[in-house]
C-alpha cells in the first residue's frame, strides 16, 4: 500500500468510528422528532423489538400524550454513554404545557441499528427506585383495569366537568379559601395533597384578585378529544378565549363512584 492510500484508509477508519459514536444520538433524534411530527406509530414500529413487546401502540400513544412527549417547547440532551451494544442518553424535557422531568434514554443496536429499547427515569437518589411509564411491569392491576373499564365522557360532559371545575376554582380564589373547593376534589387526590398546599400553590391569584367569571360567556377551545390515561385520569386541557386574558387550563379527573371528580388541576392566564 502507498503512503498516500495508508494516511486514506486511517481516515477513513477515524470517520467510520466517529459515525458509530454519532449513531445513537442519531437514533434518538430521529424517534423524537417523529413524535413531534405527530409519526407517532412510525416511532413505535421503530423501536426495539423488546420495547413494543411492553405495550401496545395503544398505550405507548397514550403515555406519549399523557407526558407531552411530542408537544414539548424544548429537549436538552447530554452525551451518550456506549458500552457494547447498548447505549444510554439522558434528555431534559421541557412540555409547552406542565412542569420539566428528565429521562434516560437506552438503546440496543439490532441488526447493525441503534433502536430505542427503554425510556426511564434517573434512578432516585432516596429510594433507589427507576419510573417506567412504557412497562406494564409494576403497574398497580386495579388502575389498569380501571383504565380498561372507564370510557372516554362524552363531549357535552367534558365541558360541563370542565365548566363546573373552573367555576369551583374561581369561587374559591374569590372566596380567598379552598376549603370548599378542595372537599369537592378526588378522595384519591386528597391522600396526596394538603388543602393548605393547594391553596398555597394558587395563593398568587388571591393575592392578585383574579377573577374568572367571564368564563361562563365563552365557550371554552379544548386542545383536543378528552383521553383517559393508563392509570384511569380522565385528561382535558384547552383555554378560556376571555377579553383580557385567556384562560389556559389542565385537569385531570378520576372516576370515583358515581361520578368523575377532579384529581388535578392548573390554570394560568396568557399574556
Amino acid at each position: 500500500m502507498t503512503k498516500a492510500g495508508a494516511v486514506l484508509a486511517i481516515v477513513l477508519l477515524a470517520l467510520a468510528g466517529c459515525a458509530k459514536k454519532a449513531a445513537p444520538e442519531a437514533a434518538v433524534k430521529k424517534f423524537f422528532d417523529d413524535l413531534a411530527a405527530g409519526r407517532t406509530k412510525a416511532a413505535y414500529e421503530s423501536a426495539a423489538f423488546g420495547f413494543q413487546a411492553q405495550q401496545s401502540f395503544q398505550r405507548f400513544d397514550t403515555t406519549v400524550r399523557e407526558m407531552g412527549l411530542g408537544n414539548l417547547a424544548s429537549v436538552t440532551w447530554s452525551a451518550p454513554e456506549v458500552n457494547g451494544r447498548s447505549a444510554k442518553v439522558r434528555g431534559d424535557f421541557a412540555p409547552k404545557a406542565g412542569p420539566k422531568f428528565p429521562l434516560v434514554v437506552t438503546l440496543n443496536d439490532e441488526s447493525g441499528d441503534w433502536r430505542v429499547a427503554a425510556l426511564k427515569s434517573p434512578r432516585d437518589v432516596q429510594t433507589g427506585l427507576v419510573q417506567n411509564r412504557f412497562s406494564a411491569v409494576g403497574k398497580a392491576p386495579d388502575f389498569v383495569e380501571l383504565a380498561r373499564r372507564q370510557s372516554v365522557p362524552d363531549e357535552a360532559t367534558v365541558r360541563k366537568l370542565t365548566l363546573d371545575a373552573m367555576l369551583q376554582f374561581d369561587e374559591a380564589v374569590r372566596q380567598k379559601s379552598f376549603a370548599d373547593f378542595y372537599t369537592k376534589t378526588a378522595r384519591a387526590w386528597q391522600n396526596q395533597i394538603t388543602e393548605q398546599r393547594l391553596q398555597r400553590a394558587f395563593q398568587g391569584f388571591i393575592d392578585g384578585q383574579v377573577e374568572f367569571r367571564g368564563i361562563r360567556e365563552v365557550e371554552a377551545v379544548l386542545d383536543g378529544p378528552a383521553q383517559v390515561s393508563t392509570e384511569g385520569l380522565l385528561l382535558v386541557s384547552g383555554h378560556y378565549p376571555a377579553k383580557l386574558h385567556p384562560v389556559i387550563f389542565a385537569l385531570k379527573f378520576m372516576y370515583e363512584l358515581p361520578k368523575w371528580r377532579l384529581f388535578g388541576i392548573d390554570v394560568s392566564l396568557a399574556k
